[in-house]
């Protein structure tokens, strides 16, 4: 998306990181921020700032034009402004690329937990997956997020 979109709203588990096993403390809720918030330090680069059972995600821009994406069952969404996450070693090295890179994901694996490798029904293994993600745009000086998502939702 266009790096304008700097401002996200979602419905799904946080207002943190989370994945299929660490998801726990998260609360399903309307959850908002900034694509920057979304960032998590770690100290190798890597996949991050994911977001579990997401029903909806809206991205907008600061005159409040925006697109939500409305998920069928539901969907694992993450955002970041960096595209360059399996060249860099180290943080520094992180590149932005000059957009917000959105990932709608149905389903992600797990992250385990140092030394002890993911368990396996956290994983997500090669099979065939059927879900919906439908796309609309919206501004906020005509309705709410949330509002267009129950509209769209039906028509899944």
């Amino acid at each position: 998306m266009p790096e304008s979109f700097q401002t996200l709203s979602l419905d799904g588990k946080g207002p943190f990181e989370t994945y299929p096993d660490r998801n726990s403390g998260a609360k399903i809720a309307v959850h908002s921020g900034t694509v920057a918030d979304q960032y998590v330090p770690y100290t190798r680069p890597m996949e991050q700032g994911n977001k579990t059972e997401v029903r909806w995600l809206a991205m907008t821009n600061e005159a409040g034009f925006g697109l939500v994406f409305v998920a069928m069952p539901e969907m694992n969404v993450s955002v970041t402004l960096f595209d360059n996450w399996d060249r860099a070693r180290h943080p520094f090295q992180l590149l932005k690329c000059g957009a917000v890179i959105v990932n709608l994901d149905h389903q992600v694996t797990g992250v385990g937990d140092t030394p002890n490798p993911v368990l396996p029904q956290y994983r997500t293994y090669p099979q065939a997956f059927e879900y919906s993600v439908k796309m609309a745009p919206f501004s906020l000086q005509q309705i709410k997020p949330a509002q267009l998502a129950k509209r769209i939702i039906p028509l899944l």
